[in-house]
């Protein structure tokens, strides 16, 4: 069984070493050029005072760039585009699964486009450690802990039971562990995901109040 876990464990690590590479080769060969060029003239019109919002957060993905096109072309309309961005704060996310639950570093790819990437689109982007501490991420983690095995896990009036235990059969892909603890660590990490979720939705409304949120 242990060597079946370390072949296992030596397999997600090439397969990480070789993502790494295909998004250096991918960032520097075509997606930085094509950046530079397609934003270096804009033209903007005056500001209409409409805040934005855009809690991206997950900046994996390929998508993170249609939707940054769609928060610059309502910035060059004179919108104030706000982007939230995880960096590598949460502790259960879309991006890690069971997949990748042995790699060195699972935030390697959304960290590396907010340093290269953003910069191109030249939004107000705020990372999660901004809104919220570590003190803080702290201090939830312990209110999960509290709630996460309850049948039905509330927080502050919201019900994230659903989205919780649909976090949790993404991440083994429908394949539940019998190991009732690997099982739970999973589940507590979503948790706390969660009500950070709910603190960034109350103090960003509070404090950047926007008219819309995208």
């Amino acid at each position: 069984m242990i060597k079946l876990v370390e072949k296992f464990k030596g397999r997600q690590r090439i397969v990480e070493l070789i993502e790494k590479f295909r998004l250096y080769y991918k960032y520097n060969f075509f997606i930085k050029n094509n950046l530079r060029k397609q934003l270096k003239k804009i033209i903007y019109k005056q500001k209409n005072e409409k805040k934005i919002l855009i809690p991206l957060i997950e900046t994996n993905h390929y998508q993170h760039f249609q939707i940054l096109i769609l928060g610059k072309a309502l910035q060059i309309r004179g919108a104030n585009v706000k982007v939230i961005v995880c960096d590598g704060f949460l502790e259960g996310c879309e991006i890690k699964s069971v997949k990748n639950n042995y790699f060195n570093d699972p935030c390697f790819a959304c960290r590396f486009n907010v340093k290269n990437s953003h910069q191109f689109f030249d939004l107000d982007t705020v990372k999660i450690q901004e809104i919220i501490n570590l003190k803080t991420k702290s201090e939830l983690l312990q209110k999960a802990k509290g709630i996460y095995l309850n049948e039905q896990i509330l927080y502050k009036g919201y019900n994230l039971t659903n989205s919780i235990n649909d976090s949790v059969l993404r991440y083994f892909y429908g394949k539940i562990p019998t190991q009732l603890k690997y099982l739970n660590d999973i589940k507590l990490k979503h948790t706390h995901t969660a009500i950070i979720s709910i603190e960034i939705a109350i103090r960003m409304n509070k404090s950047y109040n926007p008219d819309i949120i995208l």
